[in-house]
């Protein structure tokens, strides 16, 4: 099927975006295209065969060894990791099927990731579009555990934006213990709890104090951590480049539409955007340090929220020209994702497929 079912799958999530930005719409037809985003997804996702993806060699060889593992010996294991690899060993009790692990691990991270979606976004077909355009099916496909991690960290914070801050809490620190680099989300308790607006500066210029202290000790032991843990053992340099310049832009177009807007401190889209500058610092410290790349999504993520609740609050024609560009940008940026292919993702083959 090579790069077909990809391509097909933004096309359909461009199209019901548009159709939910630019008309109106009823509860029955926003249902009806909610259902349609999330099908897509979570299809091709499902579907691939167990091959699609560039980590899945790393990822099968740890599901049939610790799977493998009694109780005792799983208590014996020392790992920061511990809520992933107790996820492989649930997994294998009940079946020895890789390919059964992967489509529970992605349709949790889809699942967990819509659930977020649902009680922050305006759009939610808008916000699945983003999130596909920005990260790729190839971090779906690929990037299990840190995918996972991320969705669970979303899910987090918008609960501590809900000020139920027990389950945001222990979210977390769930995240953390299936990937330890989710340990960074703990600087949104920044974030959310500082509501002046007149602080925002302060506060963005304080978290990133803060980061560069923690990095400058953490750093070492981080690449330690990776040197043990990590499944690939490969740390990819430049990346991030094309994302860092995208997310700029556009933040820079929706700067000015909260400024003239007279958001509140407290407005979701002000959480997203202070996340989303954060993010730009984060991966601006990795270009000299690559490994930083995987925590830049742990805050780039709530761009999935900023764009669409910023484009759906305007009105008339300006909401519909600001939307058919932002659509644009988005499926430009998702194409070139797919041509670059840095998780083997191509071609696409369903399970089904010999």
């Amino acid at each position: 099927m090579g790069v077909f079912v990809y391509l097909m799958g933004i096309i359909f999530l461009a199209a019901v975006s548009c159709w939910t930005v630019m008309f109106h719409t009823n509860a029955l037809q926003r249902k009806i295209c909610n259902f349609i985003s999330l099908s897509v997804i979570l299809l091709i996702v499902l579907l691939r065969r167990d091959d699609v993806g560039g980590d899945l060699v790393n990822y099968r060889s740890s599901f049939y060894y610790w799977s493998g593992l009694n109780f005792v010996e799983l208590l014996k294991i020392h790992n920061s990791d511990i809520g992933f690899m107790a996820l492989n060993w649930i997994v294998g009790q009940f079946s020895d099927n890789f390919y059964a692990f992967i489509r529970i691990c992605g349709g949790l991270t889809i699942l967990i990731l819509y659930k977020a979606i649902k009680k922050m976004a305006v759009n939610i077909p808008f916000c699945l579009f983003s999130y596909i355009s920005i990260f790729g099916y190839a971090k779906l496909c690929s990037s299990l555990r840190s995918e996972l991690a991320a969705a669970i960290v979303f899910l987090a914070v918008a609960y501590m934006h809900e000020k139920r801050y027990q389950k945001g809490f222990f979210l977390l620190v769930l995240a953390s213990i299936i990937h330890s680099t989710a340990l960074i989300a703990l600087l949104y308790v920044l974030i959310v709890f500082v509501k002046k607006r007149d602080d925002f500066r302060l506060e963005i210029a304080g978290v990133a104090v803060l980061f560069a202290a923690i990095s400058w000790k953490g750093i070492p032991m981080l690449v330690k951590l990776y040197q043990i843990n990590d499944y690939s053992q490969v740390i990819v340099r430049g990346e991030g480049v094309r994302l860092f310049l995208l997310v700029g832009i556009m933040l820079c177009m929706i700067r000015c539409l909260l400024v003239r807007r007279r958001y509140h401190a407290n407005d979701i889209e002000m959480l997203a955007f202070k996340s989303c500058v954060f993010g730009e610092a984060v991966q601006v410290l990795a270009f000299g340090f690559s490994l930083l790349n995987r925590l830049t999504e742990y805050f780039w993520i709530f761009f999935i929220i900023l764009l669409p609740n910023t484009v759906c609050r305007e009105k008339g024609v300006q909401k519909r020209v600001i939307a058919a560009v932002s659509i644009a940008m988005l499926f430009v940026f998702a194409n070139f994702l797919l041509i670059s292919d840095s998780s083997g993702i191509l071609p696409y083959h369903f399970f089904f497929e010999l």
